[in-house]
């Protein structure tokens, strides 16, 4: 046994993003996973415990993907001239 890794792992994305999903599904879903962030800051803070702190990190990210991903799928509004 070694303490090194082998290197064998893929370059796979941990989280990914379907296309295709209703942009109102996916937003509901970043809305549950910030409700989970909110508890698990809550009581990572209270309990003194960091891996409840890194969980809700990890789901920031995928919740910030998901916001991110949105906004890149809706359809820009031209520029709205100052009258």
């Amino acid at each position: 046994m070694s303490n090194e890794t082998i290197g064998t792992a893929s370059l796979t994305r941990l989280f990914h993003i379907n296309p295709g999903i209703p942009c109102e599904q996916a937003l509901e879903h970043a809305s549950l996973m910030l409700g989970c962030i909110n508890k698990l800051t809550v009581l990572g803070a209270t309990e003194e415990d960091p891996t409840l702190v890194w969980a809700a990190h990890l789901l920031g990210e995928m919740a910030k993907a998901i916001v991110d991903d949105v906004s890149l799928g809706l359809p820009l509004k031209p520029a709205q001239s100052a009258a």
